[in-house]
């Protein structure tokens, strides 16, 4: 009967032992699963975080092209008007030697009075 109960009551401290490991084992799960929440809270606070920096990245993006082509026209448009005006000052050179020619040509030639 001693032999029973010896070996009874071994069995409840080992069942006792078995369920206290068993619930700090479960208190340790409760805990990390606790942290992975935590760190997935931050983790999707950082993603929906730099979404809308990429979203907003993407909009300067934009708007700098956008500006980029604007300088692009203006500067071709500028090319445009030097060019053109090159061209307006070699008209202008040749028709002040040609004004200037046709002066020289007039000057050999005496003006007519009239009587």
């Amino acid at each position: 009967k001693h032999e029973g109960e010896t070996q009874w009551s071994s069995s409840a401290r080992d069942q006792e032992k078995k369920f206290l490991d068993l619930q700090t084992e479960e208190e340790d799960l409760k805990l990390r699963i606790r942290d992975l929440e935590t760190r997935l809270e931050a983790s999707s606070s950082k993603e929906a975080e730099s979404r809308t920096e990429a979203e907003n990245s993407k909009a300067d993006l934009f708007q700098t092209k956008a500006k980029l082509e604007k300088l692009k026209e203006r500067e071709l448009k500028w090319e445009k008007s030097e060019e053109e005006m090159e061209k307006i000052k070699k008209q202008m050179a040749l028709q002040s030697e040609l004004i200037r020619s046709y002066k020289e040509k007039l000057d050999l030639y005496p003006a007519k009075t009239s009587n």
